[in-house]
């Protein structure tokens, strides 16, 4: 039996009257256990007491071992040592987004733009007549440095940058000003900063109530929220953090003060994304709703799948041409790196350059770009045919050196 030992031949009862009396001594509260330490609710064929967090890192297991690796030694000036991780796969984003109907973020973005983001791709957005019907765009087109895929982003007005757009990407930050990356760093320094994924934020006002537009709301862990003050980046000022509380349709938690309200946002909708300009819109899982900034607590009803798609302009009728999108993560000591436009040291500081996206079309050479922009001090992303010029140049120096 488990519960007798064997010890020496003989048998002990490991349960035994005081083991029982013990028992009764203990704490009969729940304990409360992160979402990702409880196991799969609907397991497969795999081992039924693996956690969410344990299936999570088989599946980025599984990912890494397609990424192949290569080592490159240039002698040149502005190159040590440069270490290239590449990961190629065919994609079609169109029909990546009208699949699941799910996004990765959304954003009323410093440019005056509305933009939504899945995958390594954007759309242009209209908040009242949906996603526009040009295809997609690569993000690292648009914000060159960008890790992707983003978990979240939102504008600020930064003592410093001025009017910023704002991506999150796990534990990471990244602040561009007019598409140009002038800040990065990690959440882990602001202040009480959930440890959870940001599933949203936005930077909310209320024309009805007093909330400021510096004013961030962040949502994670499917319902709860933390509200910070923005004026520096590196040091937000941390407001309140509490439950998305509604009740039916109204959501109370973006303007009047919470009281026993028993609804959740979770049991409404999964927010993936949230995007404002004249309304607040929420994108969940193949749905949304759009609340009335006019409201102190937004009624904010969703349209439903079939209007979701409607709105997506599912399914896209603009088609990219067939790409390969290769992921290239480089690790690279830019010695001779110089910009006036940039906080961070980069000699010292990788993430800047950190799951950096390349996209070109399928038959073109694969050649690292940033070495161009990593030179020059620039991190705008030069054409193809420029960087095809300089990787011949930086080829035929080696062929010298050797």
């Amino acid at each position: 039996m488990d519960s007798q030992l064997q010890r020496e031949g003989r048998l002990i009862l490991l349960v035994d009257k005081q083991w029982r009396e013990d028992m009764k001594q203990l704490p009969n509260e729940e304990i409360a256990v992160p979402v990702l330490q409880l196991p799969d609710p609907e397991p497969d064929n795999g081992n039924p007491n693996d956690t969410l967090k344990d299936l999570e890192l088989k599946w980025t297991d599984l990912a890494l071992n397609r990424i192949t690796h290569r080592d490159n030694t240039h002698t040149n000036t502005h190159s040590n040592h440069i270490h290239e991780y590449v990961m190629t796969e065919e994609v079609d984003p169109e029909s990546e987004l009208c699949g699941d109907l799910v996004i990765d973020a959304a954003v009323s973005a410093d440019d005056g733009i509305d933009y939504i983001f899945k995958g390594h791709s954007y759309w242009i957005l209209d908040t009242q007549l949906g996603i526009s019907e040009e295809s997609g765009h690569w993000i690292s087109e648009r914000w060159p440095g960008l890790a992707t895929p983003v978990d979240a982003a939102f504008t600020m007005q930064d003592n410093t940058f001025g009017l910023s757009t704002v991506f999150i990407k796990g534990n990471q930050w990244f602040l561009f000003n007019k598409n140009k990356l002038q800040s990065n760093g990690s959440t882990k320094e602001w202040e009480k900063f959930p440890e959870y994924t940001i599933m949203a934020a936005f930077n909310y006002y209320n024309k009805s109530i007093e909330v400021k537009n510096q004013q961030i709301f962040f949502i994670y862990n499917e319902d709860y929220f933390s509200i910070y003050l923005f004026r520096d980046i590196h040091k937000p000022s941390y407001q309140k953090s509490n439950r998305a509380r509604r009740i039916g349709k109204f959501f109370y938690f973006l303007g009047e003060p919470l009281k026993n309200y028993t609804q959740t946002l979770r049991d409404y909708m999964n927010v993936r994304a949230v995007v404002i300009k004249k309304n607040v819109t929420f994108f969940g899982d193949q749905d949304l709703c759009i609340g009335n900034t006019q409201e102190s607590s937004p009624l904010c009803e969703t349209i439903g799948r079939q209007k979701t798609k409607e709105y997506y302009k599912c399914p896209r009728k603009a088609k990219r041409p067939k790409t390969t999108t290769t992921t290239t993560t480089t690790a690279a000591t830019l010695a001779n790196t110089s910009s006036d436009t940039l906080t961070p040291d980069l000699s010292s500081n990788h993430s800047l350059l950190s799951n950096h996206s390349i996209h070109v079309t399928t038959g073109r050479p694969i050649e690292d770009k940033l070495q161009s922009s990593s030179s020059s001090g620039d991190l705008s992303t030069p054409d193809m045919e420029e960087a095809d010029q300089i990787m011949e140049k930086v080829r035929s120096k080696d062929d010298i050196d050797a």
